[in-house]
């Protein structure tokens, strides 16, 4: 099965939807459109029953106020940026810091606040 809803507008006015797979077994996922947010991920018990494992918030207004990057599609780095530098190829590159004097999952305006076209290719 496969759905996409509509989840409201962005602080900024950018439309959200909700793209949601679904497999006859009843695993799955939902992926916001903004951030490329997880926001479920179902999965079965050892008994088969499917529950959401993700401790992910599971609107759009608690994405956009979550400051842990929970269920984020993070990027172009992960982790911490001592000083908002590092090397590569031997050349030293400066980015914004957005944690104190680090820089953190890509910047203030990574891949998780920025709004994503999603579609369905194939089957599931």
């Amino acid at each position: 099965m496969q759905t996409r809803e509509a989840m409201g507008v962005t602080q900024a006015g950018t439309p959200v939807e909700r793209l949601t797979l679904r497999r006859a077994d009843q695993t799955g996922l939902s992926v916001l459109t903004y951030g490329a947010t997880w926001v479920h991920w179902w999965l079965p018990d050892q008994d088969g029953c499917s529950a959401n494992v993700l401790a992910a918030p599971a609107t759009l207004a608690g994405v956009e106020a979550d400051r842990h990057f929970m269920g984020a599609t993070v990027g172009r780095y992960a982790n911490r940026l001592a000083g908002g530098r590092f090397e590569l190829g031997g050349q030293t590159y400066q980015v914004p810091p957005n944690e104190d004097d680090k820089a953190l999952h890509g910047e203030v305006e990574g891949f998780h606040r920025q709004c994503w076209k999603g579609h369905y290719r194939g089957q599931w």
